[in-house]
């Protein structure tokens, strides 16, 4: 399917297989599928005020309503007030197509005394006592149905007083679930309010616990706690236990965990002693009693994994290059900029400019190893970052520029190939000189180096 194909459909709330799997596969429509569910939940959470009996609202009404939603983002406040206006206008037209007058509002000099008796409704938009609830690409396009009770259940159980956003990344559901109740994983990204510690949340990235069930054909949640960061030593367990479950075997217990100094932040290493027992004719590489093995751990949202084992030790460059310190593994390429995305956003009355993304056409790789990324090759870099003063002529199209930048890990993008960075490292030419954006002359292989030794 093309792109165009992909994105008609997902407006029209048709998520069908064959654009599931083109979207696993598709950065740009995954980008697509996170900017419906932010419009949707912008189009919750503003506040649309009822018209006037003239169709006209009031100045206070309208001053009112501009003070609530001062605080809502900018870029999105177009579609949103083009979506509300679509269901006002709705709204009225059914009215009116059932002999009935659609419901105004009048101001109190307007309004005759006896008409004060009326009860007025109107049609919520949003709740502004409930935090943005933000869903990523990869939670959006998987199990909508239990996506929207999760995301019912935030509404109604989380107040702005304590929490400002959720942003839910992933949903993992068990394998083993049945029909009707599912449990599983929730990975979230939480921002409380300042100064605000709660029992249910703590701010960050973090994983909840989370059952549902179906009752009448329709998800809820039955159960939401708070799951703590499992130990180490309970993941390799978990990872033994899971990886050589094998029948005959009876027992496969870790004895203890020796890590080794820890030099990076994602990335561990070790030795694990581990009680083997098992039935006469068991097919292994154990022997009955204690066994040694050395295990190569990462830290993927949070959480330490196991992902391989051997009788033999592990170093940190054993790991994929992606779970590395950044500094240690980035390369530096230059290129000229093909396309910038940057957002404006207002919060908490201020206007904020965040650097989301941009792609570079590679000239060189002037890493000292040699690199991956090819001349002539396109790539992402992704910063998601905030920035400050005047970027226009430092971050352009056409503007070239030299980038220290590395792999983002595929399963956090489904598949896609990626790569992150940071302002820090980020140098833009001016006649034939490189600045950083302080405006420090800086040489890229100056640059490279002095980030090699600061390690």
């Amino acid at each position: 399917m093309k792109c165009a194909d992909v994105q008609n459909a997902l407006w029209s709330g048709k998520k069908t297989e064959e654009v599931l799997q083109h979207i696993e596969t598709c950065f740009s429509c995954q980008r697509e599928a996170t900017d419906m569910q932010q419009i949707i939940g912008s189009l919750r959470a503003i506040e649309v005020p009822s018209p006037s009996r003239s169709l006209v609202p009031s100045k206070e009404v309208i001053r009112e309503t501009v003070q609530r939603n001062r605080t809502k983002p900018w870029k999105k406040i177009l579609a949103v007030t083009a979506a509300a206006s679509v269901l006002l206008a709705l709204a009225t037209g059914i009215l009116l197509k059932n002999g009935q007058e659609a419901p105004m509002t009048q101001s109190a000099s307007e309004v005759p005394e006896k008409d004060n008796q009326q009860q007025i409704t109107s049609i919520p938009i949003g709740d502004p006592n409930v935090p943005a609830i933000e869903v990523g690409p990869r939670a959006s396009i998987q199990n909508p149905e239990m996506m929207e009770a999760i995301r019912a259940y935030f509404r109604e159980n989380t107040s702005i007083n304590e929490v400002k956003r959720i942003q839910i990344d992933d949903f993992m559901p068990d394998s083993n679930a049945q029909q009707a109740k599912v449990t599983g994983v929730l990975v979230l990204n939480i921002e409380l309010q300042p100064g605000i510690a709660t029992s249910k949340f703590k701010a960050g990235p973090q994983k909840q616990q989370i059952v549902l069930i179906k009752q009448n054909g329709k998800w809820s949640v039955a159960q939401f706690a708070f799951q703590n960061e499992p130990r180490v030593e309970e993941r390799i367990q978990q990872y033994f236990s899971n990886e050589y479950n094998v029948p005959g075997i009876k027992e496969m217990s870790l004895i203890d965990f020796t890590p080794d100094p820890q030099t990076e932040k994602n990335v561990m290493t070790g030795k694990a002693r581990i009680e083997v027992d098992f039935a006469p004719g068991t097919k292994t590489n154990y022997q009955k009693g204690t066994n040694t093995r050395y295990v190569l751990l990462v830290k993927r949202q949070g959480v330490w994994d196991v992902i391989k084992s051997s009788t033999s030790p592990f170093s940190v460059k054993d790991a994929p290059v992606y779970y590395r310190d950044f500094e240690k593994v980035a390369q530096v390429v230059t290129g000229t900029i093909r396309d910038v995305k940057i957002s404006i956003e207002q919060q908490d009355g201020k206007i904020i400019t965040k650097v989301q993304s941009l792609k570079l056409t590679v000239e060189k790789n002037l890493t000292p190893s040699g690199g991956t990324i090819q001349a002539g090759e396109t790539i992402e870099v992704v910063f998601e970052q905030e920035a400050s003063g005047d970027l226009t002529t430092k971050l352009q199209n056409g503007k070239r520029a030299a980038i220290f930048t590395a792999q983002t890990d595929p399963a956090l993008v489904m598949g896609a190939t990626l790569w992150h960075s940071d302002l820090n490292y980020y140098l833009y030419e001016q006649n034939g000189q490189y600045y950083d954006l302080t405006g420090n002359v800086s040489d890229p292989l100056q640059y490279y180096k002095k980030m090699q030794s600061s390690r």
